[in-house]
């Protein structure tokens, strides 16, 4: 009997040693669409350990995509509903251990604001085109997208999304925004924001505004700033979701540098053996293959997985200097946070006077009606019975 405990006791402190080593750490991804959960389908390329080790009998990592609400009574742009469809995730799927998330513009609301109330739900955050509110989001879409005059009339910034209400009733213009959860998040936790400097859905000086509040006020080491730029042929497009493809390795490396530096995700050999290229790829994101591979057949063949491969073997954590994606904090970063923050506070007020006045003006003309007395001597027959 004492061999077996001293055996058990001397394997569980050589176990112990290597989970501390943490060479080949084993970290989960749940992905965070954004609305109509479109966002997050390039993590085969930004991340592809996880389409490598989910073509294996038994993954030792697993990528988990979070639905998204599609009615147009539940869209809340991160509140409580998309909150609510991320819970679902990680309780359907029973994550416990910190996992890796990758939200997408409505996505990177929901995970800022679940992670809030979660605070070690995560080990690492990518946030890719951020919603820091959804009232500036409406707003600058309004900007760039609708009508530039419209934008520019005093007072739009607060009264355009009641009128966006009209689309998304689910929505609450003074509920809960991402802004105002930032600071419940841990001071010490890896955030890499990634925005495309064109973006007509999303600000991207919303995005260098949060890094920079990262950085400097909460004083986090480990946040970072990817800015891009949408080009094909030569042209520059505005980008939204899904910026990054095989011809942004630097950024990729990056990325994977970052997680590496942390001990969340390496480089493991283990990936690369013991798969079945004939498994089903239901679970997988086929259109952002076609678009990175071509066609994409209804099962893995050698052929596919050996470019999948090939990918992977291009990323080389620790060969680029990660200085670049941590820039100076500009002041104008600062002041458009803080601008951003008297915005939603004033807001807030606003709100409350117009359903104030909105009620009063129900009451005055129910009055004048001359349904308002009936229904007062009504309520007070129900009382004297």
């Amino acid at each position: 009997m004492k061999k077996i405990i001293l055996g058990f006791t001397f394997t569980s402190f050589f176990s112990g040693i290597i989970a501390m080593d943490g060479t080949h750490p084993r970290t989960h991804l749940v992905v965070v669409p954004g609305q109509n959960e479109l966002g997050g389908q390039n993590t085969d390329i930004v991340l592809p350990q996880y389409a490598l080790a989910s073509l294996k009998a038994q993954p030792p990592i697993k990528r988990y995509t979070a639905t998204t609400p599609l009615t147009w009574r539940s869209i809340d742009l991160g509140q409580k509903h998309c909150k609510s469809h991320l819970q679902k995730t990680f309780t359907d799927n029973n994550l416990q251990a910190p996992v890796i998330i990758h939200g997408s513009s409505q996505g990177t609301a929901t995970t800022i604001n679940y992670v809030a109330q979660n605070p070690t739900a995560a080990k690492a955050l990518i946030l890719e085109s951020v919603l820091l509110t959804g009232n500036s989001a409406i707003h600058h879409t309004v900007k760039k997208s609708i009508s530039g005059w419209l934008a520019s009339v005093p007072g739009s910034y607060y009264w355009i999304p009641y009128f966006a209400k009209i689309l998304y009733p689910g929505y609450a213009p003074a509920g809960e925004q991402a802004i105002a959860n930032i600071d419940k998040l841990p001071t010490d936790l890896p955030i890499i924001i990634l925005h495309d400097e064109n973006d007509r859905q999303l600000s991207f000086e919303d995005s260098q505004a949060l890094y920079a509040y990262f950085k400097q006020i909460k004083n986090n080491k480990n946040v970072y700033f990817i800015p891009h730029q949408t080009q094909y042929e030569g042209q520059i497009y505005a980008g939204h979701v899904e910026l990054l493809d095989m011809k942004n390795m630097q950024a990729i490396n990056a990325i994977n540098t970052i997680l590496h530096n942390n001990n969340i995700l390496t480089q493991d050999p283990d990936y690369l053996e013991g798969h079945d290229t004939t498994a089903e790829t239901s679970h997988y994101h086929l259109k952002k293959y076609e678009s990175a591979f071509g066609f994409m057949p209804p099962r893995v063949n050698q052929e596919k997985y050996e470019e999948l491969k090939s990918h992977y073997l291009r990323i080389a954590p620790n060969t680029i200097d990660l200085s670049q994606y941590q820039p100076k904090v500009q002041p104008e970063w600062l002041a458009h946070f803080e601008n951003l923050q008297t915005k939603e506070n004033r807001l807030w007020y606003f709100d409350k006077a117009l359903k104030t006045s909105i009620v009063s003006l129900i009451v005055y003309l129910l009055h004048r009606a001359g349904y308002l007395d009936t229904i007062v001597e009504t309520f007070k027959q129900e009382l004297n019975s």
